[in-house]
């Protein structure tokens, strides 16, 4: 919400559900990247175990969360860089986006 309103897009402040659509899927596509980064950040050599994990049908996402954390992938950090790049290049002008 905060970078929907730092953005000032227009006509945003006419319409509140115009404006909860963009912030519901905003927040979809910050979700879907920040799972991509942790999934990228597995180590190569734990990759065939997470996928065996996620292939297995009763597996559980805490399942999945705890082998990730296992292989040494710091979530957090991952998670919390994901989320500055995202804001950066959302709030980021045209001409900026190629430097971020």
């Amino acid at each position: 919400r905060d970078m929907l309103k730092e953005k000032n897009l227009p006509g945003l402040d006419d319409d509140p559900e115009i404006f909860d659509q963009i912030a519901a899927d905003l927040k979809e596509k910050l979700l879907e990247q920040i799972d991509r980064a942790v999934i990228h950040a597995v180590p190569d050599d734990k990759v065939d175990g997470l996928n065996q994990l996620i292939d297995k049908s009763d597996v559980t996402d805490s399942e999945i969360h705890q082998y990730i954390v296992d292989s040494g992938v710091d979530t957090k950090e991952v998670a919390a860089k994901t989320m500055m790049h995202f804001r950066n290049l959302y709030i980021a002008d045209s001409g900026e986006r190629d430097k971020v």
